[in-house]
Parts: C-alpha cells; sequence; structure tokens
C-alpha cells in the first residue's frame, strides 16, 4: 500500500519498483470495480508515534547501563529476555537485561527484529532476543562467568539445552540459522544455562512485584520494554547482515 493525505490504497505485486519499509503483506479479496479490500486490520507508524528506536539501524543495538566493572567482579549473572510480536503490523521486537545474582550492574537493551517477513513470528523474536544476548555476554568476555539465561518460552528452552546438532531436516527450520547461532556461541561458555521462567500472561498471582523472584521481575520488565520497542519502531529498509555462526 501507499500513504497519501487522504487514504491509503494498495498496488498489485509485481507493478510497484519500490516499497516503503511500514508496507507489510496482507490478503485482500477484490470487489466487483476491482477495488482491493484488505481481509484484516493493520496499522503503520506515523510521525508522531515514531521514537528513539527509528533511528537504530537494522542491526545496531542501543545498550543501556553497561556497567561492565560491576558484571565482571561478579561470580554468577542472571540474565533474561523476551520477545514480542504482532501479526497486524508485522513487527517484532526484543528486550534483554543483566544483573548480579544481588542484582546490580543492571545493564540491557531493546531493539527491533530484521528478517524475512514470511517467517517473522514470536518465536522468532524470542530467538532474536537471546542471540543479542548471549552475543553480547561473548562479545564483553564474559563466558567464565556461571550464567543463567531465563526464558518464557518453554519451547525455546529446551531447544537450546537440546545437545546435538541440527540434523539436514533440521536446518531447513526457519529458526534452524538462529538456533545454530546460538548454540555455536554458548559453546564457548563455561557455566551457561537456558531456563524457563513462568511468562507474566500465565501468572493469576496477586504477589506485589517487588516481592517476587528476581527472574519473574526481570521477565515483566523485559515484556514491557520488548512491546514499547516493538510499537514504535519501523521496519529497517534493507536485509540483516548474516548470523555468526549461522
Amino acid at each position: 500500500y501507499v500513504t497519501n493525505e487522504e487514504r491509503n490504497y494498495f498496488v498489485k505485486e509485481g507493478i510497484s519498483l519500490e516499497l516503503p519499509p511500514d508496507a507489510h503483506p496482507v490478503t485482500t479479496t477484490v470487489s466487483r470495480n476491482e477495488n482491493l479490500i484488505a481481509d484484516q486490520d493493520f496499522g503503520i507508524a506515523t510521525d508522531s508515534t515514531l521514537s528513539e528506536y527509528q533511528k537504530l539501524d537494522s542491526d545496531e543495538e542501543e545498550v543501556k547501563g553497561c556497567n561492565l566493572e560491576i558484571l565482571h567482579n561478579a561470580e554468577a549473572l542472571i540474565t533474561c529476555s523476551d520477545g514480542s510480536y504482532d501479526p497486524i503490523s508485522a513487527k517484532a521486537a526484543f528486550n534483554w537485561r543483566i544483573v548480579t545474582d544481588n542484582e546490580l550492574g543492571l545493564t540491557e537493551c531493546s531493539a527491533p527484529v530484521n528478517t524475512n517477513p514470511k517467517y517473522l513470528n514470536s518465536c522468532r523474536a524470542e530467538y532474536a532476543g537471546i542471540r543479542s544476548l548471549v552475543k553480547y555476554l561473548k562479545t564483553q568476555g564474559l563466558q567464565q562467568k556461571e550464567i543463567k539465561v531465563y526464558c518464557d518460552s518453554k519451547s525455546c528452552v529446551d531447544e537450546l539445552n537440546n545437545d546435538y546438532d541440527l540434523s539436514v531436516t533440521d536446518l531447513e527450520k526457519p529458526e534452524s540459522d538462529i538456533i545454530k547461532s546460538i548454540k555455536s556461541m554458548a559453546r564457548t561458555f563455561k557455566a551457561l544455562e537456558f531456563a524457563w521462567v513462568k511468562g507474566h500472561q500465565d501468572d493469576k498471582d496477586d504477589t506485589p512485584f517487588e516481592q517476587r523472584p528476581l527472574p519473574v521481575r526481570l521477565n515483566i520488565a523485559c515484556d514491557t520494554a520488548a512491546k514499547e520497542c516493538m510499537r514504535n519502531c519501523i521496519k529497517p529498509k534493507k536485509r540483516a547482515r548474516p548470523m555468526e555462526g549461522a
């Protein structure tokens, strides 16, 4: 579709030479007068909703905190990552956080997910956050620490904890590249463990936020930040670079 001051309208695939970065495919129905009608609602980012996430390159990630001295002096690190995906706008983002076991040295990162729209889903968003987190830990030389990576997607945690290498059949799956990349980097760590944390959406407990276990509080904070990043970002204008280890 193309946006002008009066209305949005659609162009047939293969006719337009270029599309805006915030355009996404939708299924349509052709009416009798040959007008295209979208089968689902969708939204686009406007100038009033764009934030600092818009300024990020598709492969740039803004890390906040960067308390490396505190993290390097800690014996153990507690981390959490969460992804968010909206099928209507076809946008996804993640947020991850790192603290010491006594909750010092908070370091976090939020970024949009850049991948083939055909394979973009909530699972991909989860893996993208975990990969970004593991890559940061490796880049900063924290491989010798005891590290727990919490995630509220049990299927992702189970997959990453499997020791086997991906088979030919596995490599045909949409997430095979990012799973292979994460596992490749994880092998360079002394004690890196992927652990499941109960998702906030499944939590019916009325326990005050500050009284909940650390992994739960990190998960809630990651979810909130990931959703904010997803809503305020625009789609990247170029394809993502190849992944390390994929």
